[in-house]
């Protein structure tokens, strides 16, 4: 689900914020759910929301790079 997906990732932007280390891996696991939707879409409109929420996601992550503990989560291509 679309929304279980981003809020995934977004929680896991926050807990790397607060310096837990298991918030980069859940922000990637998030970022590759969307990016095998992409590869291989259902249909159009999962291709659309899959490629909206991985904007989000490293929208969100450039925004708060650096502002927590350790070091930045990094950006998946």
């Amino acid at each position: 689900d679309f929304g279980v997906i981003l809020y995934f990732g977004y929680a896991g932007i926050a807990r790397h914020l607060l310096g837990d280390e298991s918030g980069v891996r859940q922000y990637e696991q998030a970022c590759a759910a969307f990016a095998d939707t992409l590869k291989n879409p259902r249909d159009r409109e999962a291709a659309g929301d899959a490629k909206f929420g991985l904007d989000q996601m490293r929208w969100v992550e450039r925004k708060f790079a650096g502002a927590g503990a350790g070091a930045p989560v990094p950006a998946q291509r």
